[in-house]
């Protein structure tokens, strides 16, 4: 029931008005929503994202794999919940072993990006044999961890280990490092500038999320979808 209107010079590119009109759309949102705790702040991965290269998007549709993986209990499966059905519930049910899911964003009139969404179970160990079948066509990637326990940020080491066994040119590969739970403000125990030197560590970008208030989510998947139209 409300019109946002952007005002910019003309010379602004379009990729950089449109992602940072849906940047602030979001948050406008939450604010009508009756929200109290919205940052004002523009996190990194949206400038990055607003200085891609210029020009259309391509035409078509097109379909990537994005695997979501990370220690049990970070909220991956939250996560994907409120990016496909923007809905969150306090309970939880563990993944065990992979989940699917498909969200088709349209992008322009004539650019469609459908994304595949694995949701990987967080039982690093117990599931290691298996998981290289769900590795397999992999085109993005999220790591995700859980701000208030600092013990899933060295996970971050095994996941990627993991991962690089497994995937060949992951290097190639985007990936960002969603840090969870970000709404738990009296208990964070990871970081922004944590989150930070374990980005540049691996070549990662990286973005506060918090899958229960829908803070920087859809933002973190409008990164990917770009990069991946980048690359096309």
């Amino acid at each position: 029931d409300a019109i946002l209107t952007s005002i910019s010079f003309k010379n602004i590119p379009d990729i950089k008005l449109k992602v940072y009109s849906l940047h602030i759309a979001e948050k406008v949102k939450r604010i009508l929503n009756g929200d109290e705790n919205v940052s004002t702040e523009i996190p990194e991965i949206v400038k990055v994202m607003a200085n891609m290269k210029e020009g259309t998007l391509p035409k078509g549709e097109f379909t990537s794999k994005l695997i979501i993986t990370g220690d049990f209990q970070v909220g991956k499966t939250s996560l994907i919940r409120r990016y496909v059905e923007n809905k969150f519930s306090e309970s939880y049910i563990s993944t065990i072993g992979v989940d699917i899911s498909k969200k088709s964003v349209n992008l322009s009139e004539d650019c469609i990006l459908n994304f595949i969404i694995w949701d990987i179970g967080g039982q690093i160990t117990q599931m290691a044999p298996y998981r290289r079948r769900f590795y397999h066509g992999t085109n993005t990637i999220f790591i995700v961890l859980d701000r208030t326990r600092r013990s899933t940020l060295d996970g971050i080491d095994e996941w990627y280990k993991d991962m690089k066994n497994s995937i060949p040119g992951i290097k190639n590969i985007p990936i960002v490092l969603l840090g969870n739970k970000s709404d738990l403000i009296e208990n964070i125990e990871i970081t922004n500038e944590d989150m930070k030197r374990k980005a540049e560590e691996y070549g990662f970008h990286f973005i506060e999320t918090s899958a229960k208030t829908g803070e920087n989510v859809s933002d973190a998947f409008n990164y990917i979808a770009y990069r991946i139209l980048e690359r096309i």
